[in-house]
């Protein structure tokens, strides 16, 4: 038991390094964003895909916004599905996936951004940190979980 502990408590530990190292990536990215090009997109899908979740303490139906715009780049039309940097395309509640898809109805067209020379990195809005800071919080609040696990381990070994 003990041993089990320990370990789940490594593996938590590189699982939370492994998150830390895509959300700063993703700040990362959104730092470089402000030296993107422009272009303007126009959204060609916009609607709410569910899914059914059967994960131990979380069963039924979680929704996320699917959003697809397409632009164009040196005469070639390209797709792009990302939002905003560190959000907006999880899963939740089916209000919030509408909320979302109502703010990009198909057909509007609005400015694109992506990095130079790589189109295929493109963003709809690279300044909003909601999701950002979304994504921090949460992931400074998991930050405990191996350390609660040490904790067991020592107090199951006293």
């Amino acid at each position: 038991m003990e041993l089990s502990l320990l370990i789940l408590a490594i593996i938590a530990a590189g699982m939370l390094a492994i998150f830390w190292i895509c959300y700063l990536i993703e700040w990362r990215g959104f730092l470089m964003a402000k030296r993107w090009e422009s272009a303007s997109a126009t959204i060609v899908s916009s609607r709410v895909v569910g899914s059914r979740t059967n994960s131990g303490t979380m069963t039924g139906r979680v929704f996320s916004p699917e959003i697809i715009y397409e632009f164009e780049h040196e005469r070639k039309a390209l797709r792009g599905r990302k939002i905003q940097f560190g959000g907006l395309s999880f899963a939740g509640s089916l209000a919030r996936a509408k909320r979302t898809c109502e703010k990009f109805p198909a057909g509007r067209v609005l400015p694109l951004y992506f990095g130079p020379g790589k189109p295929e990195k493109c963003v709809l809005l690279p300044k909003d940190k909601g999701g950002l800071w979304t994504m921090g919080i949460l992931l400074f609040a998991l930050s405990f979980v191996p350390a609660l696990f040490w904790a067991f381990f020592y107090m199951l070994k006293a």
